[in-house]
This record gives structure tokens, sequence and C-alpha cells, in this order.
């Protein structure tokens, strides 16, 4: 990423499509200082995103999966500031509980963001869109 983002610093959106080659994405603070919007979808063995502080100043926009290999939110996504909405597909159900407001372990990570998304594939091409805070009010109270 770090040579992509070097030969391409002018570049306002990137989607990274489809591969079964990586396993872990590094954003370092130097590159894609304009980007405003990154989609990373399909990378079926991804296990890891880091996002170095100073990363992706600029994004405004998010979205992630399907990833089933995906391990845990990538905590860099604290510095994005002006990220105003992130979207997961098809992701598993014990990631996205772990963002549930004021109960989740990784709900610190994301609860400056004012749109965050979840999106469920129901039949061919068919999806079913559940904010934060309706995937808060679907489960119990005891959850943690």
């Amino acid at each position: 990423m770090e040579v992509l983002g070097a030969q391409l610093p002018n570049l306002l959106e990137l989607e990274l499509l489809q591969t079964h080659a990586v396993e872990q994405l590094c954003f370092e603070a130097i590159g894609f200082q304009k980007l405003k919007v990154l989609r990373i979808c399909d990378l079926i063995e991804l296990k890891k995103v880091k996002i170095e502080n100073g990363a992706l100043p600029q994004v405004e926009e998010l979205e992630i999966g399907p990833s089933p290999q995906l391990e845990e939110v990538p905590h860099g996504i604290y510095y994005l500031r002006k990220l105003r909405t992130l979207a997961f597909r098809d992701m598993q159900e014990e990631f996205e509980l772990s963002m549930v407001p004021y109960r989740g372990r990784n709900y610190d990570i994301v609860e400056h963001i004012p749109n965050v998304f979840f999106y469920r594939r129901l039949s061919g091409q068919h999806y079913v869109v559940q904010s934060l805070r309706q995937l808060a009010e679907t489960i119990p109270r005891v959850y943690c």
C-alpha cells in the first residue's frame, strides 16, 4: 500500500476487490492523504487491517467486507476523524456485536462515526441494512 499511496498522491477513491492473496493491509501515515472513499471488498483471506495514526486523514467513507477471516475491527479506524460512514458487508455476527454501543469491546473505535451500517445478503443481490443503533436494540441487555 505504501508504494501505491506514493505513486497516486491525489487519488480520491480506492477500491480493493476480490483477491485471495492478501492477508494483511497496512495504511501508513504518509500515504493516501487526499483519499475520500475506501472500499475493501471480497478479500477472502484478509485477517488484519492496520491504519496508522495520520493515514487516510480525509477519508469520509469506508466499506469493508465480506472478509470472513478478518479477526478484529481495525483499531486505526479511531484515527479517521472525518469518517462519516462506515459499512460492513456480510461479516461474522461476533465481529458486528463487538461494536455494540457501551457494551462491545470495540465500541470506542467506532463511536465517533455518525453512520455505522451492517449489510447482510438475503438472496442474490438483495441486502438487509441495519445501523449500529438498530443492532444494539436487537440483542439482549446482558451482552458484553
